[in-house]
């Protein structure tokens, strides 16, 4: 089932993620084909401009396979739906993709942003994957963590991130 969301509702949510003193700067860079050039080379290293008040680290594993089936598992525990808006350094970017396929996508081979529910749940992966963060608006998280430690990680996780267990073998 597609995302219901427009790129461009997805991109201004990414505005949202953008640290107050580079929002106007990023959402100008989106508007312009010059623009975006420029804000893909940024990407390897964005996370000084993330604001600090929608940014929650995950924690990295030593095998790669484990983090990006574990990233997964995280957004659906968020309740991610199941297709994501990629805007990144891969021939992803631009499009809507399976939550799986964007992480892996994302974490093995580039950087970028991964836009769940616009403006609500996201993700930055800098460089292949040596920095993961959630983006979320800090309301957003005090409840999602609330949920989570009454449910665990829903059951949804198995179906969306199937094919990364299925790839680890």
């Amino acid at each position: 089932m597609p995302n219901a969301a427009t790129r461009e509702e997805h991109e201004a949510g990414l505005v949202s993620f953008v640290a107050v003193e580079r929002r106007a700067r990023f959402r100008e860079s989106l508007r312009s084909p010059k623009g975006r050039r420029k804000l893909y080379d940024e990407l390897y290293h964005f996370e000084q401009w993330l604001d600090p008040e929608a940014v929650s680290g995950l924690e990295p594993h030593s095998k790669h396979d484990e983090h990006v089936a574990d990233v997964c598992a995280r957004l659906v525990e968020e309740r991610a739906p199941p297709t994501s808006f990629v805007f990144a350094t891969t021939e992803l970017d631009g499009q809507e993709a399976p939550i799986a396929d964007a992480v892996a996508g994302l974490m093995w081979n580039g950087a970028g942003f991964i836009s769940c529910i616009p403006g609500r749940l996201g993700l930055y992966v800098g460089e292949d994957g040596s920095n993961v963060v959630l983006l979320q608006p800090v309301a957003s998280a005090t409840r999602a963590t609330t949920r989570r430690h009454s449910a665990g990680i829903s059951a949804a996780s198995s179906v969306y991130c199937e094919g990364l267990k299925q790839n680890e073998v």
